[in-house]
């Protein structure tokens, strides 16, 4: 690493240490559980695919040996027909094995797409509270700004705090997953709907 990188990334790591806040923390940690969990299911998803390259292998050996032989005037067809059934029940079962193994590769994908989005999240609320230090310096040359300012601020908060209960009564009654719904309608009585 050379002498400007070494700089970067000194000046990047003073910067997210003098700015990081709670959401930045929390952003991390979350981070942190999906490359973690991105790993296990990783782990999960290689761990049989040795056994299905095995089968593979084995497939690919009785299929050849079955071509290789001879032809002989008794049990050829038997032996032969033996071989390739014995050939196609090892890709068969490789083939199940990798099917198997792809729920977790999926895992996996979504595991690091989400460790992505909690890494783009934690850098914009240490962006966000980065302008709000400059915003303040700003206030601290202005007289009286900062008061009006703080007003509207919190009448602003407020409003959305009431649209955020409202959507979110929203989506405890009507969204919730398809087994909670169902017993909604099914335990509530029709009074009470």
């Amino acid at each position: 690493m050379d002498w400007w990188t070494s700089l970067a990334a000194s000046i990047a790591l003073l910067w997210i240490f003098c700015f990081i806040d709670g959401n930045a923390v929390l952003e991390l940690r979350l981070l942190f559980h999906a490359l973690t969990k991105a790993a296990c299911h990783l782990y999960l998803a290689l761990l049989p695919l040795r056994r299905a390259a095995t089968h593979f292998a084995d497939c690919a050996r009785h299929l050849i040996n079955n071509a290789q032989q001879t032809p002989s005037p008794h049990g050829y067809l038997h032996q032969g027909q033996s071989l390739a059934r014995k050939g196609t029940l090892h890709f068969l079962e490789g083939m199940c094995v990798v099917c198997e193994t792809v729920p977790n590769l999926m895992g996996a994908a979504l595991s690091v797409g989400a460790a992505f989005c909690h890494m783009l999240q934690g850098g914009f609320y240490v962006l966000a509270a980065t302008l709000r230090t400059i915003q303040i310096n700003l206030f601290s040359q202005m007289n009286g700004e900062k008061e009006r300012w703080d007003k509207e601020r919190l009448r602003a908060k407020e409003s959305e705090k009431k649209l955020n209960s409202k959507v979110l009564e929203y989506i405890s009654v009507f969204c919730q997953d398809p087994v909670s719904a169902l017993r909604i309608k099914v335990d509530v009585p029709p009074v009470y709907r």
